[in-house]
């Protein structure tokens, strides 16, 4: 029977394994910890299961980051007293340094500042890293040098029990070829040790970014003199002659045993007088150059005043920054270029949504980012690539005042601004930048990370700064405004069917006409207005509602591009016709058109189509509502056409229907359970005709006007023009 805990690859070896609970599971969102136990024997491997539970479950059960972090210094302390090491040790150790990596890189998420917190950790870590890695290398050194000693005294017990000569000519023991061949192939542990014991010695790994020791699998085969892995570079204060001999005070017992045996072998019987290892202090200019020590025996180039405890200090804080930033985000991630990445994306998308949307949401900020930084592969991202992004995208000015030349990208905005500095530019708001730049960035990381193509954390964007705009709150129409709206010559009688806000004797109840009455009356949004069906206008006997479902599910199920597209799912409702757009003539408009052969209620408006695909039904009215805006001199800014839905949610307010109703109506997301529940068609009889009836006094003034211009041109008084009726429907549709 398995132990709980143990594991066991397919035919491999056997690895621990157990849920998370705690602060771990809690603040880290680490679900699970997994270690191997490199063995495939089942009794090696429940041994030193049990060895490396002791040390796993302190980290388990701290319900504190504060706590987890004391656990974990008093642990690797433990661990760097030790002085002997055996097969078992060496898996225990490295069993919990692969817990500590992917603790100390989401601490780094969690926001816990445990450099600041917690310094003496960070040193006992890297001291812990060092030395793990060159225990293997020890442990392999201890067993040839066993196994020589063993023969050396075979030979001289046959030589005392005259089994041999002593004076007879032996052969010369063959000696070995230099080769000019590469390396021996290393795991990927080895090769990340390799790594990681280079950067502490030439300074370049440091507190400020523990994370940076988690496994890379990248590194080559061969090493520099600089990543000479020296058993005495673990103490920082052991001083190594580079000329000397091999290290002679290294004694092993003659019958040590190895392998999975528990004997114990001493690899460095002085360890235990060593310091902890510390980040060193070294200037840039010393980066590539030796760092143990120099000519004299004394180590440089730290100076006597550094203290071996010291973490920051002038210049080397601002160092260690750029080397943290320097470090790929995601090393484990595919080679593929940036722009390729965009390219699949897009690809996705278009396929997801049927159109291009993507190529103005996402793809300028993927191409800000590429101009930036440069077409980089995925795998070579570093933190200080999208810090240099993260920083940029707030200092991209808006379009206004802009030469046309420098208009074709987020990035040619961006260096107008560097170059002539803001003067008549304009910031961007805050809105823009979090709801659009952020958004479409976090967008593209997480098709990768769906992907597999990005085999890291999300980056984060999220900055904005205090130059940027604030957001501009949209209000409601106020009583003039609306009565100078419906006092226009297209409600009252203009010039011809052109020459729209010109006073005449012209009567044309256009889309633009009922376009404008259906946003104030009714709070839905320009682009459902001009999409509507004939069929969507229905009836329950006594009210009239738009359907703006995009599918009847009482039919059955659709394609998604057969359906009609909505801005969300909560944009699917059924929405009270005003009895005043009844009033108007609305409901004839739809016969007419139904007796011609239109399927369509609008077949005036003509949608707008960019060039990625996108199409847009809202904006001639919305082109319309800027130009009556300028005639009127409306200066006002929080005024635009989606003020009708600010001004339809007042009017509900004001008659005291339930919330849900009223986000029911205007198509807002719904607060709880209880609001998604409940039937899917039409109103409560009782909230319907309170809807309907919505009528404060500004409204009966409205119908007053609308409907007198109404009866004049029924009289004959202004000319009534149906446009409309002689469009070619099958075109239009």
């Amino acid at each position: 029977m398995r132990p709980s805990y143990l594991a066991r690859h397919s035919g491999g070896r056997y690895y621990l394994q157990m849920r998370a609970r705690g602060v771990v599971a809690r603040e880290l969102s680490i679900r699970l910890i997994r270690a191997s136990l490199r063995t495939s024997d089942s009794f090696v491997a429940r041994r030193r299961l049990v060895r490396s539970l002791v040390s796993i479950m302190e980290v388990v059960d701290s319900n504190r980051l504060p706590e987890l972090c004391d656990a974990v210094t008093a642990r690797l302390q433990s661990f760097n007293k030790e002085t002997s090491f055996t097969e078992d040790g060496l898996a225990e150790r490295l069993a919990y340094e692969t817990v500590v990596r992917q603790i100390l890189d989401r601490l780094n998420a969690a926001r816990f500042d445990h450099i600041a917190e917690r310094p003496q950790m960070i040193e006992e870590w890297m001291h812990f890293v060092e030395a793990n890695a060159g225990i293997p290398t020890k442990l392999s050194e201890a067993g040839e040098a066993s196994g020589f000693e063993k023969g050396r005294h075979l030979t001289i017990r046959s030589i005392r029990q005259g089994w041999l000569d002593p004076h007879a000519d032996h052969p010369t023991p063959p000696q070995p070829k230099v080769k000019d061949e590469p390396a021996h192939s290393m795991s990927a542990r080895e090769k990340d040790s390799l790594r990681v014991i280079a950067e502490i010695r030439n300074g370049s790994a440091t507190a400020s970014r523990p994370s940076a020791f988690i496994a890379r699998h990248r590194i080559d085969q061969s090493t520099s003199d600089d990543t000479d892995l020296d058993w005495n570079s673990i103490d920082v204060g052991s001083h190594i002659d580079a000329n000397a001999g091999p290290d002679t005070q290294t004694e092993i017992a003659a019958d040590v045993r190895f392998g999975d045996d528990e004997t114990p072998i001493d690899v460095v019987p002085d360890m235990h007088d060593a310091q902890p290892c510390s980040p060193r202090l070294i200037p840039a200019a010393h980066r590539n150059g030796p760092t143990d020590v120099n000519g004299t025996g004394n180590t440089s180039p730290l100076t006597g005043s550094a203290s071996a405890n010291q973490l920051d200090t002038g210049g080397d804080y601002e160092r260690r920054i750029n080397d943290r930033d320097s470090r790929p985000l995601a090393p484990e991630s595919y080679e593929i270029p940036l722009s390729t990445a965009l390219d699949k994306f897009l690809t996705a998308e278009r396929i997801r949504h049927g159109d291009g949307r993507a190529n103005s949401d996402v793809a300028p900020m993927i191409r800000f980012m590429i101009d930036l930084i440069g077409d980089k592969t995925l795998d070579a991202l570093t933190r200080g690539d999208i810090k240099r992004v993260n920083e940029g995208l707030p200092e991209i000015p808006t379009r206004k005042s802009i030469p046309v030349e420098h208009v074709g990208s987020l990035h040619a905005r961006y260096l107008y601004a560097k170059k002539n500095g803001w003067g008549q530019l304009e910031r961007l708001t805050t809105t823009t930048i979090k709801n659009r730049y952020h958004s479409g960035l976090r967008r593209f990381f997480s098709y990768l990370k769906a992907s597999d193509f990005w085999d890291g954390d999300l980056p984060r964007f999220n900055i904005v700064t205090a130059q940027n705009m604030t957001p501009l709150p949209r209000d409601k129409f106020q009583d003039s405004e609306l009565f100078e709206l419906v006092s226009q010559p297209l409600f009252t009688g203009c010039r011809n069917q052109h020459q729209l806000w010109t006073e005449g004797h012209v009567y044309v109840q256009n889309f633009i006409y009922w376009g404008f009455l259906i946003s104030v009356l009714t709070g839905m949004r320009t682009g459902e207005i001009g999409n509507l069906d004939i069929d969507q206008i229905e009836t329950d006997g006594q009210f009239v509602y738009f359907n703006l479902h995009p599918i009847d599910a009482s039919k059955g199920r659709v394609a998604v591009g057969d359906a009609k597209k909505m801005k969300s799912s909560n944009a699917a409702r059924k929405v009270p016709v005003h009895p005043l757009l009844i009033n108007l003539g609305l409901l004839d408009r739809a016969r007419e058109l139904a007796q011609a052969g239109c399927t369509r209620l609008f077949p005036d408006c003509v949608r707008y189509e960019n060039k990625n695909g996108v199409v847009s039904w809202s904006r001639p009215l919305t082109r319309s509502f800027q130009y009556l805006k300028k005639r009127l001199g409306w200066e006002r800014a929080d005024l635009q056409l989606y003020s009708t839905r600010h001004l339809m949610s007042h009017w509900i307010d004001v008659t005291g229907i339930a919330e849900r109703t009223k986000r029911r109506i205007l198509g807002h997301a719904p607060i709880g359970v209880g609001d998604v529940y409940g039937a899917k068609g039409f109103l409560d009889p009782a909230e319907a005709k309170v809807i309907s009836e919505i009528e404060p006094p500004v409204v009966q003034e409205m119908r007053r006007i609308l409907v007198d211009a109404r009866d004049r041109a029924l009289a004959g008084e202004l000319q009534i023009v149906k446009p409309w009726l002689e469009l070619d429907f099958k075109k239009s549709a």
